[in-house]
């Protein structure tokens, strides 16, 4: 073999290497799994699933979304801790499970063992009465307490027991809470003149119908669709819900993968067609880096702590 034959060979070789995904060690090669805490159908899902199926472009892989349900939405962020670091599994680290729930359930994780990625959505909340209800306001409610009224309010979560408790501590109204397993539940309690009060969101029927009708909206912003209802913190009370969905992956991760998967999802957030069918679901379409979903996440579980030792919230064993 002659020596520029030689050369040409090592050349081709030297250069096939350069190229070959496995040995550049290009991320990523094969289809990244996404854990979902909570059931297909939901918002949530729904809503990830929308972001899952724009990142795919952007990655040049296949996402699979997996649901893992159970354990107040704590199962898929559970197994999400114990997943390989290899940058192939990510999943929805929501605000309650990793910010609450840990408070009041003992839970197999804690938010070091997870790389965050970014936060995509704001759930919305709103304070609802009845259609007939006399309150145009909160202010109204307010004096109503005051007068001597006993107002009750349906709560879902203990997110929203946290917002009863500090407008109470603000105001002195004595809210009642009344505890309901789900929103639909809080609904049927409202139209049926069991509560005074009741949270919402905008996806609601009974809201777009009228039957229930908005008087505060209870995060920092208001919202899209009843943009004329200010929220609580315009109306004079210092106090607001905010929840938001994001997606981490294990501790461990490489940076390289971390970056690629931030850059992908990032993208894939701000993308108009992925904002409009967000915003389609009743939720804040917003974002995130991972880096600022991970300090919101150590903020809120300080916060919550505080709030749910004063609420004497018990964690159970």
């Amino acid at each position: 073999m002659t020596r520029s034959v030689y050369s040409a060979l090592l050349g081709l070789f030297a250069l096939a290497l350069a190229v070959s995904p496995a040995a550049a060690g290009e991320f990523p090669s094969k289809e990244v799994s996404l854990i979902v805490n909570y059931g297909a159908g939901g918002t949530t899902d729904t809503a990830t699933r929308i972001l899952a199926n724009k990142a795919e472009e952007f990655l040049g892989k296949p996402i699979a979304v997996l649901n893992k349900a159970g354990g107040a939405g704590t199962a898929g962020p559970s197994q999400l801790a114990r997943s390989d670091p290899d940058g192939y599994t990510v999943g929805v680290t929501s605000l309650s499970p990793l910010t609450v729930t840990p408070h009041t359930l003992d839970v197999p994780f804690v938010t070091a063992d997870f790389q965050f990625l970014l936060g995509y959505f704001r759930y919305v909340y709103g304070v609802g009465v009845a259609k007939e209800s006399p309150f145009k306001d909160f202010q109204a409610v307010v004096d109503s307490a005051k007068n001597g009224d006993r107002i009750t309010w349906a709560v879902a979560s203990t997110d929203e027991r946290i917002l009863v408790a500090t407008l109470n501590k603000l105001t002195d109204a004595g809210f009642v809470p009344v505890p309901f397993n789900s929103g639909s539940e809080r609904e049927v309690a409202i139209l049926g003149g069991k509560v005074a009060l009741s949270f919402v969101g905008p996806a609601s029927a009974n809201v777009r119908s009228g039957d229930i009708r908005l008087i505060a909206a209870a995060g920092p912003e208001r919202w899209s669709t009843s943009p004329e209802v200010p929220t609580l913190i315009e109306q004079g009370f210092d106090a607001s819900i905010e929840s938001w969905a994001g997606l981490a992956a294990p501790a461990g991760t490489p940076k390289e993968a971390h970056g690629v998967l931030e850059a992908a999802f990032l993208k894939a957030a701000k993308h108009p067609e992925v904002v409009e069918k967000i915003r389609g679901l009743g939720l804040d379409a917003a974002a995130m880096t991972g880096a600022e979903y991970k300090a919101f996440v150590d903020q809120r579980f300080e916060d919550n702590k505080r709030w749910i030792e004063e609420l004497e919230l018990n964690k159970k064993q």
